[in-house]
């Protein structure tokens, strides 16, 4: 461990004399720190891969309302910490939290501010294809808020390949020119990046595969040295117009609508938590866009392994599963219709609707064709009445297929702030009324003729209303006065059942989905929009909920219910080690939970339909089993000289008992009485 800080004392010692910078040496706090991806993602990849990058920080007292990046250049210091990523995957997302080091303490500057604001990084890596890439020529991109500059050695130096401008709102800079990469190849790569407020933050690296693009064989002969220090290039950074690099070498192949496009949720939506991708990403990503992974970043040598990466625990069988979510079961093409009030009073609340639309399209998935218009409230006296509504400068029927993201926003945020006005009808207060007939015979006709009501098409009735509608029963009856003949003579047929049943008939069996931004209540009594949308089951919000995207995406929810979504994934192998465990759902790591027992993966966030899921994984390392003992070498012991058994002498044969004959006796000769009588035998 001491040797791994001296020579990153020595790395670090090494770039701080190389930037230049004023003060450098004297900022200087010891062996630096690792931050661990203090944009919170999760560290993957191997220990091997990813990118560090130098902290750098305006000094108190010098910090500028502009943050411009030639304050870097003269007065940045060199903070005592080494920023460790997996990758460069940081969507437009808040950012105020600072920089945490591995044992938990904030990262600080020499005066004890926390830096969270104006601060400059310098990633460092090589770019290297991965198994699965292949060889050839690949394009880059860079989505960033604020500033940043990537610049590639193709063997000739560090050259600037992109960069985009700053300070600004996040905007996505393409290539002019493709590089190539050959498979065991590995380019140098350098990514400087500026940050100026704490408010939001954005920096992804993408790239797609490309063919060969025209003149290859002079790429880079125009290319002046680039200067190595970080700060001289950031300053280049608040110039406002487009890097000039390459420009005389720029291929027709190499564009893409999005390129140069950009804006605070137009890529990301940044009050989500995490941000979530928008339709302009969703089909940057289906044309072949794909963020750079960690795969694809190896740390020179010279910087030592990532210690943000734990131990590999795998066996080294890893796996990828992946598979698509279902179209979202019904029609491919939307139409998406606004009926609005006209109040002078609620242009700026109204139009704020527009902002609505794309959390709406991005819900459903990319690849779905919509078209929106406009309805305006206004009775039988209005020229307007029943027709679709817009400005003379604008289209009334704004095609997705024509036009992108951002200009058709634009375009229906114009036609719902600046409406013409109808006093008959309390400014734009029948809107059941006008969309009844709009409905019917030769308005429906010449509605479609524009190709709006299609008959292929899912509908979104939206309405947007600061009052209620005077069609309603309880309405004639307040807050307007007196109402006038002409608008309780449009009324007379026109209910909420009626105009339900004029939508259902003309939508047949096909999608419909109504929802009212309009007041709780009005006075004692009910808002006729809002009981249409109940009536309907549909969804109501209150009139302050128009600026939430969630409430658009709950629009889309009900068009494409995700109780269609596939968000348990059963994992074809097992003995899965669960640190291992990725998800990935159009090209941002999600969350999920895992469960051993089923070897199941259940996804937080399932995506949306059509969306990309793809599942990395590795087994458990095998136990090792206990190497065998080797068989002893059997020891030649000289064999002791035999002792000779002792001789066991005989026991001693007893000498046989003799029985002693016994001695005759000798009976004496009878005397007396009683001898006679006969012979006595012995």
């Amino acid at each position: 461990m001491i040797q791994k800080s001296f020579s990153l004392k020595l790395i670090s010692a090494s770039i701080c004399t190389a930037f230049l910078l004023t003060g450098c040496a004297g900022n200087y706090h010891g062996s630096f720190k690792a931050v661990c991806d203090p944009f919170g993602k999760r560290q993957s990849g191997g220990a091997e891969n990813g990118l560090v990058g130098s902290l750098f920080y305006l000094p108190e007292g010098l910090k500028d309302s502009k943050y411009s990046a030639e304050y870097f250049r003269k007065h940045g210091r060199l903070a005592d910490a080494s920023i460790y990523v997996s990758e460069l995957n940081v969507p437009t997302s808040k950012f105020s939290g600072g920089f945490v080091d591995i044992n938990g303490k904030a990262v600080r500057t020499a005066g004890g501010r926390l830096i969270d604001e104006a601060f400059a990084i310098r990633f460092k890596s090589t770019l290297k294809l991965a198994q699965n890439d292949k060889a050839g020529y690949y394009q880059l991109a860079v989505l960033s808020d604020d500033g940043s500059r990537v610049r590639i050695d193709e063997g000739r130096g560090l050259r600037t390949l992109v960069k985009s401008t700053g300070p600004l709102k996040p905007r996505l800079s393409c290539a002019k020119r493709a590089i190539r990469l050959e498979k065991g190849e590995a380019l140098p790569i350098n990514v400087d990046y500026y940050q100026g407020d704490n408010h939001q933050m954005a920096l992804t690296l993408i790239w797609r595969e490309v063919a060969a693009p025209k003149n290859q064989e002079n790429i880079g002969k125009n290319n002046k040295d680039d200067r190595d220090d970080v700060f001289e290039d950031l300053a280049n950074l608040t110039d406002t117009k487009e890097d000039e690099t390459d420009d005389d070498l720029e291929d027709a192949s190499l564009h893409d609508s999005a390129c140069g496009k950009g804006g605070r949720d137009f890529f990301f939506d940044p009050d989500q938590d995490p941000s979530a991708p928008r339709e302009a990403w969703l089909r940057l990503i289906a044309r072949g866009w794909r963020v750079i992974g960690p795969e694809n970043y190896v740390l020179p040598k010279e910087m030592g392994k990532n210690p943000c990466v734990k131990p590999d625990v795998g066996s080294g069988e890893c796996f990828t599963e992946r598979f698509t979510q279902p179209a979202w079961g019904g029609e491919n093409s939307v139409d998406i219709l606004f009926v609005t009030d006209s109040v002078r009073d609620h242009m700026y609340g109204r139009s704020e609707a527009a902002d609505g639309v794309g959390a709406l399209v991005s819900e459903l998935g990319a690849g779905v064709d919509y078209n929106v218009a406009v309805i305006l409230g206004h009775g039988g006296l209005s020229r307007y009445s029943g027709k679709l509504w817009h400005r003379s400068s604008r289209d009334s029927v704004l095609r997705s297929s024509k036009m992108s993201l951002i200009e058709l926003e634009e375009a229906l945020r114009d036609n719902l702030r600046y409406p013409a006005h109808d006093g008959f009808s309390a400014d734009g207060m029948e809107g059941l009324f006008s969309l009844s007939k709009a409905l019917k015979g030769g308005r429906l006709n010449e509605i479609r003729e524009k190709d709006f009501f299609r008959k292929d098409a899912a509908l979104v009735v939206v309405f947007v209303s600061s009052g209620t509608d005077l069609c309603t029963v309880d309405s004639l009856r307040v807050g307007y006065g007196v109402i006038p003949y002409f608008a309780r003579k449009d009324c007379k047929n026109v209910s909420i059942a009626s105009v339900l049943g004029r939508l259902r008939k003309i939508q047949d069996d096909r999608s419909l989905v109504i929802a009212a931004f309009a007041p709780k209540n009005y006075g004692r009594y009910s808002n006729g929009y809002r009981d249409l949308a109940r009536l309907s089951g549909g969804l109501v919000f209150d009139l302050t909920q128009i600026t939430s995207a969630d409430s658009y995406r709950q629009i889309a929810r009900k068009l494409a219910p995700d109780s269609e979504l596939r968000k348990k994934i059963l994992l074809s192998r097992d003995n899965v080690e669960a640190d291992t465990i990725e998800v990935i759902v159009d090209g941002r790591r999600e969350a999920f939970s895992y469960d051993p027992l089923l070897n199941e993966v259940m996804l937080k966030r399932p995506g949306r339909p059509g969306s990309e899921v793809i599942v990395n994984y590795c087994r458990k390392l095998a136990e090792p089993s206990p190497a065998p003992s080797p068989e002893p070498i059997p020891t030649v012991v000289p064999s002791p000289a035999p002792v000779p058994e002792p001789t066991q002498e005989p026991e001693p044969i007893p000498e046989p008992t003799q029985t002693p004959t016994p001695t005759p006796t000798v009976t004496p000769p009878c005397e007396g009485p009683g001898c006679g009588g006969g012979d006595i035998g012995v």
